[in-house]
């Protein structure tokens, strides 16, 4: 019989897994219908449209998230390449 992924896990990490799978859920459904539906809601339901922000901001706040993780992987990149050493620390096999 198989094991559950986490089961093995401590408390901490089966907590902290929960909540980041719980939260990115939650932010998924919520950004769908901010993008997918609520263009295809009338106007005048005024309380559905004061849940989320204006439309112009789901591209936007996206576009600028997505850019600044590029500036981060490029400069990551760049660091690497100029001192010629990795940022992260080695990794060493066990035989």
């Amino acid at each position: 019989m198989g094991r559950a992924p986490l089961g093995g896990a401590p408390l901490s990490v089966r907590l902290t897994s929960v909540t980041l799978l719980t939260s990115s859920t939650v932010a998924f459904i919520y950004y769908t219908v901010w993008t997918l539906l609520l263009p295809f809601v009338d106007d005048d339901q005024t309380w559905l449209h004061a849940l989320f922000p204006h439309k112009h901001l789901a591209v936007a706040v996206p576009a600028a998230a997505g850019s600044v993780l590029c500036l981060a992987a490029g400069l990551a990149a760049a660091s690497t390449l100029i001192t010629g050493r990795s940022p992260l620390p080695s990794v060493t096999r066990r035989a």
